[in-house]
């Protein structure tokens, strides 16, 4: 062996055993001090709206039947608000485990010790006897409640509510069981310290003897995997809309009827019970839960009608085409409820991995650029859930393919070309309230009509604007069509505001300055958010801060990226315009919609808007930043790529402590 290959063999080996020793480090200093803190399950709808059911003297308790299948239960938690509080007001509650009929917790407190005004936890601790799993009664009693009001937050929970109040219904005001401890969970830190070596080692051996095109399948295999571990299900935004949606489609893959009450879907029961027990966050939970039920066959499998959320009214249905195949697959092999979700992801990821590396083979530049752009951790999160994003971000990155071939010189689009170029086009122009339609716009303009303007000859060709006009209309009748009814709610709101919840298209044409203004004050003070959640500095529910070490080194590493020669978008200067001037657009339509959608009446700035929003056109966006002043050589973009792997590595390390604290 030559020294030049002894050198990459050393470099492999250091680098292997720098990120061992920093994955020990990780788990004897950072995570060792909370390994003994208890595993918590969020019962409520994080990040979503719950009920409240009321306490009072004429409704002056409440009981539940619950089943809780944790180990070493050690307390469970009631929110609650309250007001006008007696002075002497108590809150009684005594929980009961119904096979043994044994009383295991009989608390009461005062009513303004217990629940105030802002919102309180009351916490039921079992630390005298930690309980096993099965069915507890929790009964909450107001007493001497006099003018007294307890607003308990509440939800419904059809798989683990056995009876609410002596009834069928299925309400919940448990928000919180803590059980085991972190500690139950530690081997699967070991299992992504592997995968993590295995993946930094695959870049650091390989990427000098082939280009990126040829490693990029193995390297989405093994991140894919990572990632269904890293972030599990429940923990990407509306995530559990999003599974109740694909198993929709499922249903109809295998032939089951939905359509007997609107507004509801058939289940299994054990899929029920998965997804009652799933909190909408990332939580240590759902790592134990991924962790004991992986490998368990499926038990509960009749079907139960249950209340859906439906989320295809965003997106065609074909956007949940591969999830819903995965979680079908999983059904019709007895998997247990969390396999056949992790199915039903892995499958969506990989067709956004293979859309991913389709556009890599077919674009004539920009293929490390989208190589990076895959491996991101945003793009990792989103593409391996239940979210159309999945489908999105891989239609996206063709889309780019197609368009940067028809830039080319002298190139004529073929038949095949023409239908990946309309089908993507198609999909991201119908997603997202039509947002993206300003590029897709752009991009049309470029696949068929640029070719005729060389030369100027377009200013008298009446076939060439009516073309031009046609698409345009075209284009602008599918957003329409589908996004009639928004459209319609949005414009017909109030002009004044007063009573409304929130913004209208009448109060911004009353009220202009206000809404540049509310524009201008959510980019100078989100900026920041948006350049982070679009890198992959903030994952699951924005609650996973990597912060700027992370999304600095990867920003400087994809823009010297969109520079390596030979596979930059050099030139091309009116092109280059028209994009950025398009892609602002979309931002600016993206800020509109949420501005609509989300913001509450009277905030100055707008809500909801995340970074990944942005990843459709991440491949144009990054394309544009390259310039002649810099040229990065293939051989350089190969240290690139080791010193990327390297940074994804740690912050994949990060993930899981962060997760877990």
């Amino acid at each position: 062996m030559n020294t030049k290959k002894w050198g990459k063999v050393v470099c492999f080996l250091l680098v292997e055993l720098l990120l061992l020793f920093i994955s020990i480090i990780i788990y004897r200093y950072r995570m060792n001090s909370f390994y003994e803190a208890p595993i918590e399950a969020g019962l409520k709808w994080a990040h979503k709206p719950n009920y409240e059911y009321i306490l009072s003297a004429e409704n002056d308790s409440v009981s539940e039947e619950i089943v809780l299948d944790f180990p070493n239960i050690q307390s469970i938690t009631i929110n609650g608000t309250s007001k006008d509080v007696a002075s002497d007001a108590m809150v009684n509650v005594i929980v009961t485990h119904v096979e043994s009929a044994t009383v295991v917790a009989d608390v009461s407190k005062l009513v303004s010790k217990a629940f105030d005004g802002d919102g309180k936890n009351l916490k039921i601790s079992f630390s005298d006897n930690e309980l096993t799993s099965g069915s507890y009664l929790v009964r909450i009693m107001l007493q001497n409640p006099g003018d007294t009001k307890v607003s308990l937050l509440s939800n419904i929970k059809p798989g683990i509510v056995t009876s609410f109040n002596n009834s069928e219904d299925k309400l919940n005001v448990i928000t919180k069981v803590r059980y085991g401890s972190v500690q139950m969970i530690s081997g699967l830190f070991v299992i992504i310290t592997i995968l993590v070596m295995f993946f930094a080692g695959i870049v650091f051996l390989w990427v000098d003897l082939c280009d990126i095109k040829t490693l990029f399948p193995l390297l989405m295999i093994v991140l894919g995997i990572t990632f269904q571990i890293v972030i599990p299900v429940g923990g990407v935004p509306d995530e559990s809309w999003h599974i109740d949606t694909a198993y929709k489609y499922s249903n109809m893959m295998m032939g089951i009827d939905d359509s007997a009450n609107p507004g509801t879907i058939m289940k299994r029961k054990c899929d029920v019970i998965q997804s009652d027990m799933l909190g909408n966050n990332v939580e240590t939970n759902s790592y134990y839960q991924l962790m004991t039920g992986a490998f368990k066959r499926a038990d509960n499998t009749e079907l139960m009608e249950v209340g859906f959320t439906d989320t295809s009214n965003q997106v065609f249905g074909v956007m949940y085409f591969p999830m819903a195949l995965g979680m079908t697959i999983g059904r019709l092999f007895g998997l247990s409820a969390i396999m056949v979700y992790v199915l039903g992801r892995l499958f969506a990821f990989f067709a956004c991995a293979a859309l991913m590396y389709l556009a890599i083979v077919l674009m004539p530049v920009g293929k490390n650029i989208t190589a990076l752009i895959a491996i991101l951790p945003i793009s990792l999160q989103q593409g391996g859930s239940a979210s159309y994003d999945s489908m999105l971000i891989g239609a996206g990155a063709v889309f780019a393919a197609m368009v940067l071939r028809a830039l080319s010189d002298d190139h004529k689009a073929g038949w095949w070309e023409t239908t990946l170029f309309a089908l993507t086009g198609l999909l991201i122009v119908t997603s997202k309230g039509g947002v993206y339609t300003p590029v897709i716009l752009a991009g049309t303009y470029f696949f068929f009509f640029r070719g005729r303007l060389s030369g100027l000859r377009f200013k008298g060709n009446v076939w060439f604007w009516l073309s031009l006009v046609g698409a345009l209309i075209v284009l602008c009748s599918v957003v329409f069509l589908v996004y009639k009814d928004a459209i319609f709610s949005y414009a017909g709101a109030s002009a004044t505001g007063y009573g409304e919840e929130s913004y209208s298209v009448p109060y911004i044409i009353s009220n202009p300055g206000w809404f540049i203004q509310v524009i201008g004050n959510t980019i100078m003070q989100k900026f920041d958010e948006y350049f982070l959640g679009f890198m992959g500095g903030y994952l699951g529910w924005l609650s996973i801060d990597l912060g700027m070490v992370y999304a600095i080194p990867m920003f400087l590493i994809a823009l010297l990226m969109a520079n390596v020669e030979d596979d930059s978008l050099t030139g091309f200067k009116r092109e280059k315009v028209i994009l950025i001037i398009t892609m602002c657009c979309s931002i600016f339509l993206v800020l509109l919609g949420m501005f609509l959608a989300d913001t509450a009446f009277g905030s100055d700035t707008v809500s909801g808007v995340q970074g990944r929003y942005f990843l459709p056109f991440a491949t144009f966006l990054f394309l544009n930043l390259g310039n002649h002043m810099v040229s990065v050589s293939d051989k350089d973009v190969k240290k690139l790529w080791k010193i990327g792997a390297f940074v994804e590595a740690v912050a994949v390390l990060q993930v899981i402590v962060y997760a877990w604290e």
